[in-house]
């Protein structure tokens, strides 16, 4: 097959010498569609523009849904002179392609041209993209986490979940596709793309070259690698050394692949690329802060902080020659996203240097920094060009890891924000005119055989690759702004600020930050507040989207615009703490503060049957003790609860009296003349019962510290004495409660009587021994 195909530098000069010969051009082999549709009754009608230089003799329309995987027969033969097909065979919120071919002729010769629209009545819109995983060059770990940051909340905030490695960049493309196999196999169906970010390590794979040149014979970088996730890649049959480039080189062992077309046939994976590494000729800036600027910009274009103007342009430098129509990647795919009225042959540096354009394509005989008619990389160091979606094609910047290659320049200044080879093969972007984001298009391409043709040279090689950011889409929407929480009990309220662009309205959905994105609201909110009932997770992100039917090119859909986060913890946390501690007064304090965002009920159990409805109580106990104390924290959605054990030992009661002289009250006349054998006797005598079953006295012995304790529950202590068994008062203190602790430690070694008066004046002795 290479021998069949033409170096496009000599192509492109063969264009120039013979383009006066032949009417045809890349534009009369498309068919520029695009569609309006109608709901009641529904009808989609597709049209497309009139052939310029042939004679359209007659079109062939076809359709199938958006899923389905091949084309059915067709389902009208129209005439040459027919401008359009309507088809009532269709309902509401139902995705569709169509097919529509052209025959026509140009004196004796008869050409076929292709079109391809995605279209629909109002479909719906997407709340969840997928799981994509975003692979970063650890270079950029600290340096652009700033940049990393808004990134991943942009893309969150359009409907992706994203789940995030860093890699080195000198590490091996198989230790990454490692990585990106792990992660798949997680959840496979509902992995849906690999983006990445800084110079991830580029496979090589293969033995060929699909611009036609001897010299650039070899291996070609291979992003569709990282895609593909069930391909068998060996590196053990290529060996060739041929081409200028080293980096084209490829041997056995060596780490590049041999494959030159995808293994099994199929990338599972989306994939795209914002490598800015190796472009020394933007010398004003450095790699970070190439990056740095692309972000900026990336999020600048999906915010709608400037408007890029819903046309584009083609800059042919090589026409229709032997078969091939590359600029016919421009007019086919851009007509069904600006409208084929829309869509222009003009110079593309000279044009989007001073204007905007959505879409802008490009062709012409290259090296790695230049395309023919074009320009060069220079070109994009001195003007800022302002074409948001760029194809470019030409002799060898399709290998696009060469220094300063002409593909990446695009994406290192001005408002482009990708860039892909386009010519061989042939890509399809028409499903980013109902709201596909760009890498989508690009798995599309990647996977085609016969889907779509003319498929072009080397469908399914693996040199098919985005430049730039995949999860991007053609229709933007300002975002609402300023949003605000009020919590409620078992609710809250978001208000917001509405976007300034004409809208239906806004939906609110929430996630925990990795999980699917549910709507809350059951119909479209006209109003710019929200009230929310329990929140599902302990942690909710809450966006805002504005709500719009974006009547496009092709059809109309609910478009949503980013959201706008606003993240709330609607989660309850009982913890018991406590502050001050008084003898049996305590300050109890609920201990999670972040509760404090939020409308809850508190319940405090004391453990003496009192309770609490405060959050931070105060209770004062009536008698020390041990008590189990219980919290109940409610926020009206949900309940949790903790206990704590707290001890209030009675405070230890050291005597007034020093027990070194005596002291005298009524008890010295009473144990006068009583000896250590007769003190009970006398006690007992005088109406002083013994404390056994009646009050706890311990540990006895003791060393020096005495606990005492009522057993009953119906009085309380009053007073404690002590006495020595010669009739000395050693001790004598007022108490109450019914606990309490004496200390003797300052007394000597011996026996002693206590005595203990209760709240009703009973009184009881206990003997003690002070070891």
């Amino acid at each position: 097959m290479k021998k069949t195909i033409k170096p496009l530098l000599l192509t492109s000069i063969l264009f120039m010498l013979f383009s006066g010969l032949t009417a045809q051009t890349s534009e009369t082999v498309s068919v520029k569609l695009q569609a309006t549709t109608e709901v009641s009754p529904p009808s989609i009608t597709v049209s497309w523009a009139a052939v310029s230089g042939a004679t359209a003799t007659g079109f062939t329309v076809y359709r199938k849904t958006k899923a389905d995987k091949t084309w059915p027969s067709a389902i009208a033969t129209l005439s040459g002179s027919a401008t359009s097909f309507q088809d009532t065979n269709v309902t509401v919120n139902t995705a569709y392609e169509y097919k529509v071919t052209r025959t026509a002729t140009i004196g004796a010769t008869t050409y076929t041209g292709y079109g391809y629209i995605n279209t629909g009545i109002n479909l719906a819109a997407v709340a969840n993209r997928g799981i994509l995983l975003l692979i970063i060059d650890s270079t950029f770990v600290s340096s652009l986490s700033t940049e990393i940051g808004t990134y991943i909340a942009d893309m969150k905030a359009d409907g992706w979940r994203v789940k995030t490695f860093y890699v080195s960049r000198s590490a091996t493309a198989a230790s990454v596709k490692s990585t990106i196999v792990t992660a798949y196999n997680v959840d496979s169906p509902n992995t849906k793309a690999v983006m990445l970010v800084g110079h991830v390590p580029v496979p090589y794979s293969g033995n060929f070259a699909p611009d036609g040149h001897g010299d650039h014979i070899g291996a070609w970088p291979a992003d569709v690698y990282y895609g593909d996730m069930n391909g068998t890649w060996t590196d053990v049959s290529v060996n060739n050394t041929s081409a200028s480039r080293t980096q084209n080189d490829n041997i056995p062992g060596d780490g590049k692949f041999d494959q030159t077309y995808v293994p099994d046939g199929t990338v599972e994976l989306q994939v795209g690329r914002i490598d800015l590494a190796n472009m020394p000729a933007f010398s004003t800036k450095t790699e970070l802060q190439l990056m740095q600027d692309y972000f900026t910009k990336d999020h600048d274009y999906r915010v709608k902080n400037y408007t890029t103007i819903q046309r584009g342009l083609v800059d042919d430098n090589f026409g229709y020659f032997g078969g091939e129509a590359f600029a016919a990647n421009g007019w086919r795919n851009i007509a069904p996203i600006v409208g084929s009225s829309n869509v222009s042959s003009l110079d593309y540096i000279s044009t989007l240097k001073n204007s905007s354009y959505q879409w802008a394509y490009g062709c012409g005989g290259g090296s790695y920094t230049s395309a023919g008619g074009i320009g060069n990389t220079d070109s994009f160091v001195n003007n800022s060009i302002k074409a948001t979606f760029s194809i470019l094609f030409g002799s060898y910047f399709g290998d696009w890891d060469a220094s300063n290659c002409f593909l990446r320049a695009p994406l290192c200044s001005g408002t482009t924000l990708t860039n892909v080879w386009g010519g061989r093969p042939n890509w399809f972007f028409h499903h980013m005119a109902m709201g596909e984001n760009i890498g989508y298009s690009t798995n599309v391409s990647q996977n085609n055989v016969s889907l779509y043709a003319p498929t072009g040279f080397y469908a399914r090689a693996i040199h098919q690759a985005l430049m730039g950011d995949l999860t991007l889409r053609n229709d933007v929407i300002k975002p609402a702004s300023n949003v605000t929480s009020t919590p409620m009990f078992g609710s809250g309220k978001l208000k917001w600020n509405k976007t300034t662009d004409t809208v239906l309205g806004y939906n609110v959905y929430v996630s925990n930050g990795d999980s699917v994105y549910t709507k809350l609201n059951d119909s479209l909110i006209t109003d710019s507040t929200y009230t929310y009932n329990c929140l599902p997770y302990a942690t909710n992100h809450l966006y805002v989207k504005a709500v719009k039917l974006q009547t496009s090119p092709s059809g109309t859909y609910y478009n949503q615009s980013s959201g706008v986060l606003k993240q709330l913890t609607s989660f309850v946390n009982a913890v018991v703490s406590n502050g001050a501690i008084e003898g049996r007064k305590i300050k109890y304090k609920h201990g999670y503060d972040t509760c404090n965002a939020y409308t809850h009920t508190y319940k405090w159990y004391f453990g003496d049957g009192n309770t609490s409805t405060l959050r931070n109580p105060t209770h004062a106990y009536a008698s020390y003790g041990s008590y189990t104390v219980s919290l109940v924290v409610n926020n009206g959605c949900q309940t949790d609860s903790q206990s704590a054990v707290y001890n209030f030992p009675p405070p230890l009661l050291t005597p007034s009296i020093d027990g070194s002289e005596p002291a005298v009250d009524e008890m010295d006349a009473m144990l006068t003349n009583a000896t250590k054998e007769s003190i009970e006797e006398v006690l007992t005598t005088e109406g002083i019962t013994p404390a056994t079953g009646i009050v706890s006295s311990y540990p006895n012995p003791t060393d020096g510290v005495l606990n005492i304790s009522l057993l009953t529950s119906t009085n309380a202590l009053k007073n404690v004495k002590a006495y020595t068994t010669d009739g000395r008062k050693v001790f004598d203190e007022a108490v109450t409660g019914t606990t309490t602790a004496i200390d003797l430690s300052r007394q000597s070694k011996g026996t002693y009587f206590i005595i203990i008066t209760d709240d009703s004046n009973q009184r009881f002795y206990q003997k003690v021994i002070l070891k």
